[in-house]
C-alpha cells in the first residue's frame, strides 16, 4: 500500500520492471552496513544482534539495495536530462466567484505577480510552484514575488485538498506565459551527488506523505493498491515515452525510485508482520536480554494481521473506485 504525493501522481504509471527493481538488488548488492556496524560496535552482543538482522531478516541489505537503486536511477536522470513544458511563474489570482478560498488572495498577492521563491526553493516556472506547495498542506510559506521590479515578501498559509492530500495556494497560471524548459545535465560524479541528494529528498517526501494522511485527507483516494499502481505506471510509460524519450525516462525512473523507497520505508515501520516489527523485537531482546513471551508475540501478530488487512481492504476498495471513475470519464 503506497501513498503517492502530488508531484508523483501527476506523472505516475507500471511495468514488470518495478518488480525486478525491488527483488534483484537485494540479491546482488552486498551490504556495507554490516562492515560499518562491525567497526562501530565490536562487542559480541552487537555482533550477535547484527547477524540476527542480516541473516534472519536481511534488513540491512534490503535498505542498502533500495537506496542504491534510487541513487542509480536519479543519477541516470541527472546525466541524461529531460525537457518539459510549463507555464511561467506569473500568477493569476482567482475571483471569489471562481474560487471561494484562496490563501494567496487573502495574503495580498495580485494577478501579474511573479513568484521567484517559496521558502528556500527557487521558482523558475509554474511547475516549480506546484512542486513547492504540493507537500505543504496547512503550512505557512514564505513567498517572495517580483511585482513590476519591486521584491515583496508574503506569508501564506496553504489549504489542504482533502480529496488528494496536496497543498493549495489558490493561484492560477497565466496561460499566455508558456515555455519549454530543460533540466541541467551533469557528468558522472556530479550526477552521483545529485542522485544521492534526490534519493534523500524522496525519502523525506515519503515520510511527509504518510504524515499528511493524518490531516483529514480522504485516505481511500490517496492510498493506492497494486492495481491502481500498475495502471498508473503503465499509463506513464505509454504516454511519457510517446511525448519524448527523455521525458519518458525521467517519469519512469522517478516513479520506480519513489515506489522502491516507499516500499522500503513502509516495510521498516514497526507494524506487526512487517520487518520493522522484527527489528523492534530484536532491539528489545538485545537491550533487555530477555525474549518477548510467545503469547505476547502471538497477540502482537494478530494485531498486525488486522492492521495489514485493513490497509489491504482500503487499497483494494480505493482501486475499485479509481477504475470506476476512470471508466465513467471515458
Amino acid at each position: 500500500v503506497i501513498t503517492l504525493p502530488a508531484e508523483i501522481s501527476s506523472i505516475a504509471r507500471f511495468s514488470p520492471l518495478t518488480c525486478l527493481a525491488n527483488v534483484i538488488p537485494s540479491v546482488l548488492i552486498p551490504s556495507p552496513i554490516n562492515i560499518i556496524t562491525f567497526l562501530a560496535f565490536p562487542s559480541s552482543d552487537a555482533l550477535t544482534f547484527l547477524v540476527l538482522l542480516s541473516e534472519k531478516f536481511d534488513i540491512a541489505r534490503l535498505a542498502v539495495s533500495i537506496s542504491v537503486l534510487a541513487i542509480i536511477a536519479f543519477t541516470v536522470i541527472s546525466m541524461v536530462g529531460y525537457k518539459y513544458a510549463s507555464y511561467k511563474n506569473y500568477i493569476v489570482i482567482p475571483t471569489v466567484d471562481q474560487v471561494a478560498q484562496s490563501p494567496a488572495r487573502d495574503a495580498g498577492l495580485l494577478t501579474g505577480d511573479k513568484i521567484i521563491k517559496i521558502n528556500n526553493d527557487e521558482i523558475y516556472n509554474f511547475r516549480d510552484i506546484q512542486l513547492a506547495v504540493s507537500l505543504k498542506p496547512k503550512e505557512k510559506l514564505n513567498i517572495v514575488v517580483d511585482r513590476n521590479g519591486e521584491i515583496l515578501n508574503y506569508t501564506v498559509t496553504t489549504l489542504i485538498n482533502k480529496e488528494e492530500g496536496n497543498g493549495i495556494l489558490g493561484v492560477f497560471p497565466d496561460t499566455e506565459q508558456y515555455d519549454m524548459y530543460e533540466s541541467k545535465k551533469y557528468s558522472l560524479f556530479p550526477a552521483l551527488y545529485h542522485g544521492a541528494k534526490d534519493t534523500v529528498k524522496y525519502t523525506f517526501d515519503t515520510i511527509k506523505s504518510i504524515s499528511i494522511l493524518f490531516k483529514g485527507v480522504k485516505v481511500s483516494n490517496v492510498v493506492s493498491g497494486p492495481a491502481r499502481i500498475t495502471s498508473i505506471l503503465g499509463d506513464t510509460f505509454t504516454e511519457s515515452f510517446k511525448e519524448d524519450f527523455r521525458i519518458g525516462l525521467y517519469s519512469s525512473l522517478s516513479l520506480i525510485s519513489f515506489i522502491s523507497i516507499s516500499l522500503g520505508f513502509i516495510n521498516l515501520l514497526p507494524i506487526p508482520l512487517l520487518d520493522g516489527s522484527l527489528i523492534l523485537f530484536s532491539l528489545i531482546n538485545w537491550i533487555t536480554k530477555k525474549e518477548i513471551p510467545p503469547k505476547v508475540q502471538i497477540i502482537i501478530q494478530y494485531v498486525g494481521i488486522v492492521i495489514i488487512g485493513f490497509l489491504f481492504i482500503l487499497g483494494i476498495t480505493g482501486d475499485i473506485r479509481y477504475f470506476i471513475d476512470k471508466w465513467r470519464l471515458k
